[in-house]
């Protein structure tokens, strides 16, 4: 299933599929971000399938890579 795009109350969304390479840095984050910007999405879905394994782990510090780049 590919990532869509929909608008729900207003608010642009970029649903990305849970099938797609798992989000596991800042360089992922800035990736996700940068997609988001060329759909002009004002939001972004990720399934928790999606992201690697250690991205509530504090210290692999995944989670934080992802908020800074927001």
């Amino acid at each position: 299933m590919p990532d869509t795009v929909y608008e729900s109350g207003g608010v642009r969304i970029l649903e990305c599929a849970g099938d797609g390479p798992l989000l596991r840095g800042d360089r992922d984050a800035a990736d996700l971000i940068s997609q988001a910007a060329s759909v002009h999405a004002d939001m972004i879905v990720v399934p928790v399938s999606r992201f690697d394994p250690g991205f509530l782990s504090l210290k692999t510090r995944l989670a934080g890579e992802f908020c800074r780049n927001s």
